[in-house]
């Protein structure tokens, strides 16, 4: 859910006051900075694509491979303010609870005298006859040997009709239900499913590696390594904390949950950057 979505939540169902809207304006504060540093940095990636030659790739993916790593640093700031932000709404909400909207007294009032006459009434027709009276009593024919208020349709069995001939089933599938009318679907139908662009192997970045990063516990540390991509790639690391060994899989010894671990994976198509928090891996 969005921070601001979530500020015009806490707005809407708490009153207004001075946390309220001390929350709403850091809300909208910081959805801006993100904005802009977002803007900052698509800036310059345009002016890396404007000015850079085509033909100097080692150029295009290593400021590519550096450019991701920076965004994913700034990224780890702003998730430390979100996160600390959605705590502080969390708490709030939790500590007022909702807000109860106020029953006008007119109302309240006839609620009560129409609640009361209802009570009264139901209270003497039950003493009319001497003994209370059930309000929904149970159908007459809920005997064991009576008649069933919802009686099985007379054509349910086989035998109903007196032959397995005459039997007729309530509901029978439709007459267009065989092949013929799947096969005629068939030849309309269309894969409208997206596909990725296939791209000129001259150019830089033709094919990033389609890589995912797959992380388990082992004590205090954690095991991470990059799956999928080519068979020959290359990884710059870059972490928060410890991070122990190179290639495919490394060791990262977080100092505390904020922090972040991110890598740039290159292989001839191209640079993909991934990036892990601790509070993605399962405990």
């Amino acid at each position: 859910m969005g921070l601001g979505y979530v500020a015009k939540i806490i707005e809407h169902f708490h009153d207004d006051s001075v946390a309220v809207r001390s929350l709403v304006r850091r809300a909208s504060e910081l959805t801006r900075k993100i904005s802009l540093d977002t803007a900052d940095h698509l800036e310059r990636a345009l002016r890396l694509a404007e000015t850079v030659d085509l033909g100097d790739r080692e150029r295009i993916e290593r400021q590519t491979a550096i450019l991701g790593l920076e965004i994913a640093a700034a990224d780890r700031v702003w998730h430390a303010h979100l996160d600390e932000l959605f705590a502080e709404m969390d708490a709030f909400a939790s500590r007022l609870g909702s807000r109860r909207r106020r029953v006008p007294e007119r109302v309240a009032r006839l609620a009560e005298s129409v609640g009361l006459a209802t009570l009264v009434g139901f209270v003497a027709a039950g003493t009319a006859s001497g003994c209370g009276t059930v309000v929904d009593p149970v159908p007459s024919d809920a005997g064991a040997d009576q008649f069933v208020v919802d009686a099985v349709p007379p054509d349910g069995g086989l035998n109903d009709a007196g032959s397995d001939a005459d039997a007729t089933v309530v509901d029978p599938p439709p007459a267009d239900a065989g092949l013929g009318l799947l096969d005629e679907v068939i030849d309309h139908w269309r894969d409208t499913a997206p596909r990725r662009a296939v791209r000129s192997q001259d150019l830089p970045l033709f094919d990033p590696p389609n890589v995912r990063l797959s992380a388990r516990r082992d004590g205090d540390a954690i095991r991470v390594e990059v799956q999928g991509g080519p068979e020959t790639i290359t990884t710059r690391w870059q972490a928060d904390g410890v991070v122990d060994g190179d290639g495919r899989e490394v060791v990262w010894r977080p100092s505390s949950d904020e922090d972040l671990l991110c890598v740039a994976i290159r292989s001839r198509g191209g640079v993909t950057t991934t990036l892990l928090r601790p509070g993605d891996v399962p405990a």
